[in-house]
């Protein structure tokens, strides 16, 4: 969690005006209990995510086809509605405002990038 927070503040100095980040601090605990089983007791992970100040969270909701990319698990319609349920849980307990988004991928592609804009632009 320390790396990927390092390599965060590395790319985040030669960013033009936007840097996208695919995850924080949270959500690698929440994924670290998930497939290990195991509850990581570490205050590290709320440390990091106390300073990380993003401008946007986009929540992907979970109503299009999972694919099975290889390294991915936990497909199955009822785990990916609950895991959906615990993430936003953890969010809300931090405080940390997201946008859902939901709908095939244009559609999802079109609702990130007028946000997007609407951040930038307006």
């Amino acid at each position: 969690v320390i790396k990927h927070k390092q390599e965060e503040m590395l790319q985040l100095q030669h960013a033009n005006k936007e840097l996208f980040i695919d995850t924080d601090a949270l959500i690698t605990k929440y994924y670290l209990k998930l497939y290990t089983d195991k509850n990581c007791q570490s205050n590290l992970f709320e440390a990091i995510s106390t300073i990380n100040h993003y401008d946007l969270y986009l929540f992907l909701e979970p109503d299009v086809e999972w694919i099975q990319d290889g390294t991915r698990g936990h497909g199955e319609s009822c785990i990916r509605k609950e895991n959906n349920e615990e993430v936003k849980r953890v969010f809300d307990e931090q405080g940390i405002s997201y946008i859902s988004i939901s709908g095939d991928y244009k559609e999802r592609l079109a609702k990130a990038v007028k946000l997007v804009d609407a951040l930038l632009y307006e």
